[in-house]
């Protein structure tokens, strides 16, 4: 019956009782004895819906970040050097790639998206600058890591982003923190966060 009731089980679930009518004064209760309480409802189960979206264009889905409240999700994409827009109404994806004119655009220089931040008009991107996956049992050489970059990308009127700006921060740059007009970029291959003022996208400290 659809209700609010307490189960107790002394066997580790292999059964379950109420706690009404189970339970007498005792000093404790042994091994594998649980307590749960739930709600009974009687309405009809929605079935779960899962949805898997798959960008052809992307490799090594590193960093995660969000647009507002989570209009869209941000996916940088470590290998491939570009970032998967995921717009949650309709769960449509844009692809933008991401260079450097400094660089060989056609020598496949890793440019290494890591970490994301948006203030909802523009997406920052640092730039690791290598395609070596960092971990503790394979520690970044920095000698071989390319300077890091923030990438801007700044939305379109029809809303889609492109790639506007590089601007120049320490080495090895990771998941960036958005705080009111303030990026922060963590730099470790120098051991220090790099600022950017957001509303002119100029490292100020």
């Amino acid at each position: 019956l659809p209700g609010s009731e307490a189960f107790v089980t002394f066997n580790s679930g292999t059964s379950w009782q109420t706690l009404a009518d189970t339970i007498s004064p005792a000093a404790s209760c042994g091994p594998g004895s649980f307590l749960i309480r739930a709600t009974v409802e009687s309405g009809e189960v929605t079935p779960l819906t899962v949805t898997k979206l798959k960008d052809p264009l992307a490799v090594e889905p590193w960093g995660l970040g969000l647009v507002g409240f989570g209009s869209q999700v941000l996916v940088a994409n470590y290998i491939s050097d570009n970032v998967t827009i995921i717009n949650t109404a309709d769960n449509s994806i844009q692809n933008v790639a991401l260079v450097d004119p400094r660089l060989c655009a056609s020598c496949g220089s890793p440019l290494g998206p890591f970490g994301l931040a948006s203030n909802g008009q523009k997406i920052y991107v640092t730039l690791f600058g290598s395609s070596e996956i960092p971990s503790k049992a394979s520690p970044i050489d920095y000698a071989t890591v390319l300077d890091g970059r923030v990438a801007v990308l700044t939305k379109q009127p029809d809303g889609t982003y492109t790639q506007t700006l590089l601007i120049g921060v320490g080495k090895g740059p990771r998941f960036p923190a958005l705080v009111g007009t303030k990026l922060y970029v963590p730099c470790g291959g120098d051991d220090r966060v790099d600022v950017i003022d957001t509303l002119t996208d100029e490292k100020i400290a």
